[in-house]
């Protein structure tokens, strides 16, 4: 048997934590990754997440808004709810966001943070 430390590939992190990577995408800005987000399926859920670096302008964020309504929307026509970690503590403007995509709170909390659902 052979013992290894190597840089973790992405097929290794999705398979060490049992994530079943549904679909993510990444935003460009003059050739600056800005943004990604997605969809992952874990302990037998779909969920969200969006991880945003520095300042994203009010054009980028509709079209932000725009692509993850369009991620949703394909899900829960799916017959999948979709759930996310609103973590309000850090990202001040991230309930508006949720809303705007069509999540509501739930009585969850993950880490501290508030477990947000939007329904199929």
């Amino acid at each position: 048997m052979i013992t290894a430390i190597r840089t973790a590939s992405a097929a290794d992190i999705i398979s060490f934590y049992r994530w079943s990577q549904t679909s993510s995408y990444v935003f460009w800005d003059c050739g600056v990754r800005k943004a990604i987000g997605g969809l992952i399926e874990k302990e037998d859920r779909i969920w969200g997440y969006l991880d945003i670096r520095g300042k994203i302008d009010k054009s980028h964020g509709i079209y932000i808004v725009r692509m993850m309504k369009r991620v949703l929307r394909a899900a829960n026509m799916a017959g999948h709810d979709v759930y996310i970690v609103c973590e309000s503590e850090v990202y001040p403007s991230a309930p508006r966001l949720l809303k705007a995509c069509g999540f509501v709170p739930t009585t969850e909390t993950y880490n501290g943070s508030e477990v947000w659902k939007c329904q199929a």
